[in-house]
This record gives structure tokens, sequence and C-alpha cells, in this order.
């Protein structure tokens, strides 16, 4: 498709992105149960991973956290969960120490 600036590429190549991590965190939530495992909302949730992501490693400083969980999905099911956003702080709290 032709752009008529470089600006209109980089909005179509954002609104592209958007919605590959939309689909893909909607599939990652509906695979994990959909729902928190401490509370059972289903509102508000966030990807907890059990083995924490080394935010400087070189192989990742360009994933996101959203491709760093469904890469560690695809590899081994048990080092994600989901929370909702209120658990995942208290789980921070309680287990970061």
């Amino acid at each position: 498709m032709p752009y008529k600036n470089k600006s209109d590429k980089v909005l179509s190549d954002r609104k592209h992105q958007q919605r590959r991590r939309l689909k893909l965190s909607y599939t990652l939530k509906g695979v994990l149960g959909g729902k928190c495992i401490r509370c059972f909302s289903s509102k508000n949730l966030e990807f907890h991973h059990k083995i924490p992501i080394l935010r400087h490693s070189t192989n990742q400083h360009h994933l996101t956290c959203l491709q760093v969980a469904y890469r560690d999905y695809n590899n081994d099911t048990s080092s994600l969960i989901l929370l909702c956003k209120d658990c995942h702080k208290e789980w921070h709290k309680i287990y970061d120490k």
C-alpha cells in the first residue's frame, strides 16, 4: 500500500502492532483460564512470570512483556499465571522481599 508520507506508514505499523498485541493477549488469557488465580476476577488481568524476566539480557532487550509471555507459554506452560492488577501488586509485595 503506497503511503503519502512516512508518518502515515508509521501510524499504520503501530495500529498493526496494537492489533497483534491485543489478539495475542486475548489468546494467552483464554488459554490460561481467563481469571485471576487468587480472587477469580476476570477484570484487569496481567501476566505473572514465575521465573522473572531478565530485563537486561541481550536476547530479550527488544521483546515486550507480552511477547516474552507468549514465548514462555510456548516453552513451558507452568511459567506463567494470570493475576488481576490488585493481586499482582500484592504478590510482589509479599514475595519480592
